[in-house]
């Protein structure tokens, strides 16, 4: 027996010495799991395009087989679980959406059980979708129309119909919409203004081909596919419309832009805005044209001015929600309407400022002048304009516009 610490025989030290490097590698392997779980990211999306997903971002290091091993959703769901090698993501896609009477949890199980108690506790995520009222807002188009193109998307049938000038041109299934309860697809009249053979969201990674914009996120498109060229294969969207690949390719060929598109649920619901009873104030649109008037009626005198940003409803409460606000009219509607660019700001906005601008298409606002003079509303009538049709706007709005080249009116007087 030895009592001497420094004494302490050969085997002994060997031991001490591997006890101690293998408590320092137990510790710098916690502080690495530490790291790699910290570094951990687990989200819920739901996209047009893709409609529910789980997206698990993994750092460097992590491989699909792992990451696949320690990914848990429970109560059990039916899904697609890609690994995007690019990214180190995880996306899990459920096949029919999660439903809003279920609370999910998501869980990334620790890697290496005993070390559990020292190393940062597993991941988790806790999901609760939450259900959309069924009801549609206010249905204001009509699905028949004698001439030209336009686009008949029933979701109720889930069929497709391509008209030109009256007569049914194809006819397709549709493969998805979204999900009625929790993204459902927005229906309304609608029109093609963006077309695209392939486009790559880079958000949720997934490509569209032949796809067809026809209102914010959403599009008429192909069938989605991941990075590696798999399919995604749950059964909604999260509101687009979803065509198999070769009727998209027909579609995506055969629209042109401005095409109008209706999309609806209930064909019984369908009618024209009857034009007799616009407003003044009202935001109007004719079927097959995607600009949207605001309309001014003073006596007999009709108006109208292009509405250039949706953020008109930040501006006017009447216009509030603005799409749901635009009324839709038959073509040719508004050609007794005389187009105005004019505005002039509110004088409770600002009192003393009587300054009348000019609105061009590129949102460029031009200041109207002459002279001196700060009130130019005389030269104005002086040359044969009609002071009528200058609509009242808010500080704001104006503030809106960019400032472009004054306009001068070079007489106070014409004589």
């Amino acid at each position: 027996m030895y009592n001497d610490a420094m004494n302490i025989p050969h085997h002994q030290k060997i031991f001490f010495i591997s006890l101690g490097l293998i408590f320092t590698a137990t510790i710098a392997s916690a502080i690495f799991l530490y790291k790699q779980n910290n570094n951990i990211d687990i989200v819920y999306n739901k996209s047009p395009e893709i409609g529910d997903e789980i997206v698990v971002r993994f750092p460097r290091g992590f491989s699909e087989a792992k990451s696949r091993k320690v990914f848990t959703i429970k109560p059990d769901i039916e899904g697609q679980l890609v690994w995007i090698e690019e990214y180190n993501e995880l996306h899990f896609v459920p096949r029919y959406g999660f439903s809003p009477s279920i609370a999910y949890k998501v869980k990334i199980r620790q890697t290496i059980p005993w070390l559990a108690a020292i190393a940062l506790p597993a991941k988790d995520l806790e999901i609760k979708t939450l259900e959309v009222p069924t009801e549609t807002s206010e249905i204001i188009y009509k699905p028949i129309v004698a001439t030209g193109k336009y686009i008949d998307v029933n979701l109720k049938d889930m069929v497709m119909l391509l008209f030109e000038n009256g007569e049914i041109v194809k006819k397709f299934p549709i493969a998805a919409k979204g999900n009625p309860k929790t993204s459902p697809t927005p229906e309304g009249i609608f029109n093609v203004y963006m077309k695209k053979e392939k486009v790559f969201s880079n958000i949720y990674y997934a490509w569209l081909p032949w796809s067809v914009k026809f209102s914010g996120p959403y599009f008429i498109h192909g069938w989605p596919y991941w990075p590696n060229g798999e399919k995604l294969t749950n059964v909604y969207s999260g509101g687009c419309v979803r065509l198999y690949d070769e009727d998209a390719k027909y579609l995506y060929d055969w629209a042109e832009i401005e095409t109008p598109i209706i999309i609806y649920s209930d064909p019984q619901k369908i009618s024209i805005y009857d034009s007799k009873n616009l407003q003044d104030g009202d935001l109007v649109r004719e079927f097959s044209d995607y600009r949207v008037y605001t309309i001014k009626q003073i006596g007999e005198k009709l108006f109208k001015r292009h509405i250039l940003t949706e953020k008109m409803e930040e501006w006017y409460e009447h216009l509030r929600p603005f799409r749901k606000k635009i009324k839709i009219v038959h073509d040719g509607t508004l050609d007794n309407y005389k187009t105005s660019r004019l505005i002039r700001v509110s004088s409770i906005d600002q009192p003393e400022n009587w300054n009348i601008y000019e609105i061009d298409e590129n949102a460029i606002k031009h200041k109207i002048t002459c002279g001196d003079s700060k009130n130019c509303y005389k030269s104005y009538k002086d040359y044969g304009y009609d002071s009528d049709e200058i609509y009242i706007a808010t500080k704001k709005e104006l503030d809106y516009y960019i400032p472009g080249k004054n306009i001068e009116l070079r007489y106070a007087e014409i004589q």
